[in-house]
């Protein structure tokens, strides 16, 4: 049996993240799924090309093919992280009434300042 990707443990983490929150019924809304499946894709990809890493290090590879390398296993561990960060385990915390009332007044200070004011009749 093949042991499971970075992506696939990627995904399992998350499920059980998502689980461990205890909101019942919890699920990753469509955006989310796309960006776990983006995350996973590039787990997967860095994973690979680290093998690719490795075998180059071992054989005494060319600097500049092992720092392309490198590079491109950085971009993987960025764009994993980036997809990450657009899914979301817990729902957003509600704003306090004091947050929501001084929001209130700013609005309600500038629909005042930008009302029309009284239309002059022509006679």
């Amino acid at each position: 049996m093949r042991a499971p990707t970075a992506g696939a443990k990627l995904r399992e983490k998350m499920t059980a993240a998502l689980a461990a929150t205890g909101i019942a019924g919890a699920e990753f809304d469509e955006y989310e799924t796309e960006a776990l499946e983006a995350a996973c894709a590039a787990a997967d990809r860095g994973e690979q090309l680290q093998v690719v890493y490795n075998r180059e290090l071992r054989n005494n590879g060319n600097p500049n093919t092992l720092a392309r390398l490198s590079g491109e296993i950085r971009n993987c561990e960025r764009q994993r992280l980036q997809f990450l960060d657009r899914v979301k385990l817990t729902p957003d915390a509600p704003k306090s009434a004091r947050h929501q009332r001084a929001v209130n007044a700013r609005w309600q200070r500038r629909d005042r300042a930008n009302a029309p004011g009284p239309v002059e009749g022509v006679s």
